[in-house]
């Protein structure tokens, strides 16, 4: 799918034993498939029960199904749920989110059960670089809610990793993790979302258990704070325009030039597609920081 806009869908239901799913875009399969979203726009869709008692999932899109998934230079925006994730619902996928936005999406369910404003992952490893994830909304888990069973042995929990992501400005808590599976977070900038940036819901942990990696990262509010290369003593990333919705850093930020390289950096592009390493060291969250320009002028 791609170049698309899928906008104003509504999935709906009123009978008690049916759920309203995927209001913008639904995918299920018990065999598995892969999928591609390439710079398409998800906005403004809902998934809601008429019903009393029913939850509805995914208001922007739903991916329930095994097999390769890619979002890629794709903005969710303004997607709905009563449950479930507001932006994205994904399960038993393997998934990757590069260089995409999800803003102002909202789950109004406020069980924490039911969680994920932005997104909602479980049962299937997840990677995102490069994205911009701010201004959701949900009781639990407004910009990430990752779940793991409590029946699955810690060797079969899925993984979800955080890569270059700036994870800013959504209400109640910007990542949360129903239980400690396995989180890697690095080169991130997780800032002012209420309650916490990063909250292990199983309770505090001791730094690095059950597989967990949270490294050189700009984080403010959470359960941990010992990590590798961590920017934990709340230094201001400096965003040029947080409410006008940039959240690009000025040249006096603490996040410039100050995360760790990665295999994957190379002639990777950040979320403005330009080049991810650009003065030796990759810099934290989502936008490489572009220095100004030196002009010379000759007669």
């Amino acid at each position: 799918v791609v170049n698309c806009v899928i906008s104003d869908n509504i999935a709906s239901s009123s009978q008690t034993n049916l759920q309203a799913i995927g209001g913008g875009i639904y995918t299920f399969s018990y065999g598995g498939f892969g999928l591609t979203l390439s710079n398409c726009v998800i906005r403004n869709n809902i998934a809601t029960n008429v019903t009393t008692g029913q939850v509805s999932y995914a208001g922007g899109i739903c991916l329930y199904s095994s097999g390769k998934k890619h979002i890629t230079g794709c903005l969710v925006e303004n997607n709905r749920s009563m449950a479930y994730g507001g932006g994205l619902y994904a399960v038993s996928s393997d998934l990757l989110i590069e260089n995409s936005i999800f803003r102002g999406n909202r789950n109004e369910n406020w069980d924490y059960n039911y969680g994920g404003g932005a997104m909602y992952l479980t049962a299937g490893n997840a990677t995102l670089r490069n994205c911009l994830i701010y201004n959701n909304y949900c009781n639990y888990g407004a910009g990430i809610y990752k779940f793991a069973s409590a029946y699955l042995p810690p060797e079969q929990y899925s993984l979800l990793d955080i890569q270059n992501c700036t994870i800013a400005c959504n209400t109640n808590f910007g990542i949360y993790e129903r239980r400690a599976d396995n989180l890697n977070v690095g080169n991130s900038i997780l800032y002012t979302n209420t309650i916490a940036s990063v909250y292990v819901a199983s309770g505090p942990i001791v730094f690095f258990a059950t597989n967990s990696w949270i490294y050189y990262n700009s984080v403010t509010g959470g359960n941990f704070f010992n990590g590798v290369g961590n920017i934990t003593n709340g230094l201001d990333p400096c965003f040029q325009n947080p409410a006008g919705g940039n959240y690009r850093f000025t040249k006096d930020s603490p996040c410039y030039n100050s995360g760790t390289n990665r295999d994957w950096m190379a002639g990777a592009a950040d979320l403005d597609w330009l080049k991810r390493i650009r003065h030796g060291s990759v810099d934290m969250g989502a936008y490489e920081l572009l220095q100004e320009a030196t002009v010379y002028r000759f007669r």
